[in-house]
């Protein structure tokens, strides 16, 4: 019984962790996006008089913008798993 009730408290405080660290991952993503990309696109990714609206973009082209720049945004303006995170949230923000 003992053993089935710390199993049990374990499982609970390991999912209670991971969702901690997904939150917290989720929070360092949208600071990456706000520091580098809302200046321009705005924070509700609507756009603003500098910049379109991305929301609703496909991750590939939200890469494709980040690695290559675009009319007015520099090339590489975020990179490797930077780059990544911020497109897969901006991706998901429909």
């Amino acid at each position: 019984m003992k053993k089935t009730v710390i199993l049990i408290f374990c499982s609970i405080f390991l999912v209670a962790c991971q969702s901690e660290a997904a939150i917290q991952r989720e929070n360092e993503t949208i600071t990456l996006f706000n520091k580098n990309c809302a200046g321009c696109h705005g924070l509700e990714l609507n756009g603003t008089g500098l910049a379109s609206g991305i929301r609703g973009l496909k991750k590939k082209d939200i890469l494709n913008s980040i690695h290559n720049g675009e009319i007015n945004m520099p090339a590489n303006i975020l990179t490797g798993e930077n780059a990544e995170r911020v497109a897969t949230w901006v991706a998901k923000q429909k």
